[in-house]
């Protein structure tokens, strides 16, 4: 049986004081959750952030995109290597905004090059944004 994934996607949001706000409360209501993976995807400037705060709890941490390539001239961009170094488990992609500048692309390649593997097994319009496991063994 599959279980469930509760995914806060922050968006372009928040403060050091809201995040740290919003992860002590997402940490402390998450002991109260069962049978559910609990995750938090705050920009990529709060990545460490929420990593300090959700230390010792059952919240894992997501990132809210990558790029395809592992490093290089890319100003701006995240790679899974950084992701993986900054201890995140999970990393959404597919987003609108992001699919009407790259397409699937994005998505396939980072597929194709072992980096991530679905964590739903649908690549229908519908389903995305898809939140994505990042490879570990890489």
């Amino acid at each position: 049986m599959r279980i469930p994934l509760v995914a806060g996607n922050w968006k372009m949001n928040g403060s050091r004081a809201s995040v740290a706000e919003l992860t002590q409360g997402v940490v402390a209501g998450a002991a109260d959750i069962d049978g559910a993976e609990i995750l938090l995807c705050p920009p990529a400037l709060f990545l460490s952030q929420v990593l300090t705060g959700i230390e010792g709890s059952p919240v894992e941490l997501g990132a809210q995109d990558l790029y395809m390539e592992a490093g290089g001239a890319y100003t701006g961009e995240i790679s899974g290597p950084m992701l993986k170094d900054a201890e995140c488990t999970y990393v959404i992609v597919g987003h609108s905004e992001r699919r009407a500048l790259m397409g699937y692309l994005l998505v396939l390649y980072c597929i194709y090059r072992g980096m991530v593997y679905l964590s739903n097994n649908s690549m229908d319009q519908n389903t995305m944004p898809l939140y994505m496991q990042y490879n570990t063994s890489k």
